[in-house]
């Protein structure tokens, strides 16, 4: 079954100033293998990423499966 991983994790998970212990917490989510990306939540964290950020998520989010979303979703 496919694992999708929240927008809020995401940015806890590269934000420089979230605690290690936090980071360590969302890790084994972020590499589980069942990780599948959904464009609302890439779009989520990019928008609030640096552009230096942005650059390294990008690279991060091309190794994971994107799930399409409908078009007829934003209606």
């Amino acid at each position: 079954m496919a694992l999708i991983i929240d927008s809020n994790l995401w940015i806890d998970f590269t934000r420089s100033r979230s605690p290690r212990a936090l980071k360590e917490f969302i890790l084994p989510f972020i590499l589980d293998p069942d990780v599948q990306l959904v464009e609302p939540v890439a779009f989520e964290v990019l928008r609030s990423a640096s552009v230096q950020e942005a650059k390294l998520l990008e690279e991060q989010f091309k190794t994971l499966p994107l799930l399409q979303t409908p078009s007829t979703i934003w209606r």
